[in-house]
Formats: structure tokens, sequence, C-alpha cells
């Protein structure tokens, strides 16, 4: 996740609850251990790791050498020390969450424009849901509806330009309906 806003107290409930996460953060939230980071980077190209075996979180700084990137200070919870030898030019935690970052960040982008269908506010569906609550139930729903999608057009061999949006969404409406007689 991309998260700027993540300070102490998310952390800590993130960790109580065993939720696993992999996070780019602000640096200026989490100044101690940036600090401790901070010493051993010092250019453009070098990075550093360091591992808190009582909360099991790794974090890293790394200054990347591609100027649209910067610095960038990454924890997660997700990783497990392990005896191996690094690869020459990895980057630990940080190259995770850039494939990771790549993968959310083309989703959101097949997600533009994209809604669910159907919308749980009015006096006809359920007394209504509005604000914060009813953009999280589009979210959530517009996200089954794409990972269907994109899970129909990988089983069957299609592209997307062989099986649009609505004429999928509208395919499997039917389908449901049908299913129910």
């Amino acid at each position: 996740m991309e998260s700027y806003y993540l300070d102490s107290t998310g952390r800590q409930q993130l960790n109580e609850r065993g939720i696993s996460y992999i996070a780019a953060l602000k640096a200026s939230r989490f100044k101690a251990i940036v600090a401790m980071l901070e010493r051993k980077v010092r250019q453009s190209g070098e990075s550093a790791s360091i591992f808190n075996s009582n909360t099991g979180e790794a974090a890293t700084l790394h200054w990347s050498q591609d100027t649209t990137v910067g610095k960038k200070f990454v924890m997660s919870n997700a990783f497990k020390v392990v005896a191996t030898k690094k690869r020459e030019g990895e980057v630990l935690v940080f190259d995770v969450y850039k494939e990771a970052f790549n993968a959310c960040d083309r989703f959101n982008k097949v997600m533009h424009g994209r809604t669910w269908p159907y919308r749980p506010s009015g006096k006809t569906r359920g007394g209504g849901c509005t604000g914060d609550r009813a953009a999280s139930w589009n979210y959530l729903f517009t996200s089954l509806l794409i990972n269907c999608w994109h899970l129909w057009l990988d089983k069957e061999h299609k592209t997307k330009e062989e099986k649009d949006w609505k004429e999928f969404c509208n395919e499997l409406a039917v389908g449901i309906v049908i299913s129910q007689d």
C-alpha cells in the first residue's frame, strides 16, 4: 500500500490484529526508525534495511537513482529473516513493495471509470447507505466484479478487446438471474 497517512497507532493495530502489510510511509511519522537508516544512506543508489525481531517488522530506506522515485521509506511485517546471500542490486523489502505497487497501480487504472452498477443508497435498498460506507461498499463490489472479469478473461483466454467490461457485466447478470430459476 502507499500509505502516507499510516502512523504508529495504525501500525500497532495492524500488528496486533495479525494483518500483514507492506507500505511506503511518510518518513516524518517514523523519525527514530528513519534516523537509524539515514546514517547508512548517504547518496543516490544506496539503501539500508533493519529488522525488529520483537515486532517482526522490516524497514528499508532506499534512495533510488530514478529521480521520479527519490527516497522511499518502506516498512513491512510480511517477511521472515532467512540466512541467504543478497543478490547483486537487490533492495530488501523495497523491491517487493515496488512490484506490489505496480500491480495495484495497474488495477487502479483498470478500475478507473468503472463502478458497481447498484447503489446501496435510497429508501428501497436497505434504508440507505451514504458517505464513506457507500464509497467502501462500491469499492469492495467493484473490485470483486473486476476480479471476476479478469478471472473469466484468463480462463477463456480472451482479451479485454474480445470481451469488454459492459458486455461481461451484462452476461454475468443474466447468468445469475437464469441460475436462480
